[in-house]
């Protein structure tokens, strides 16, 4: 599931101006607050297809990718891993 993210929205919020600014911001952030900051863009309704043979930069923080493609949209990856319950009963 992709979402398509308000380029201006997450850049103000991280209070940044560009996606290497908002990289480095990333960065230096504990990863459960990136991805607290994340989750709130996936509440929107804003789901749409995009392919990934146009990104130009991602980023990946933990269960979240972001992508900005070669028009500077941006847009929210969840990877959510999927536990089998079988393997889970060995341990």
């Amino acid at each position: 599931m992709f979402i398509a993210v308000d380029k201006n929205s997450i850049l103000n919020l991280f209070k940044v101006d560009t996606f290497s600014e908002l990289e480095s911001v990333l960065e230096l952030m504990s990863p459960s607050l990136v991805e607290y900051h994340l989750m709130s863009f996936l509440n929107g309704e804003n789901t749409s297809y995009f392919d990934k043979k146009d990104v130009e930069t991602s980023l990946y923080f933990g269960e979240y990718s972001l992508y900005i493609d070669y028009n500077k949209n941006i847009f929210i990856e969840l990877n959510k891993t999927e536990e089998n319950s079988q393997t889970l009963s060995f341990w």
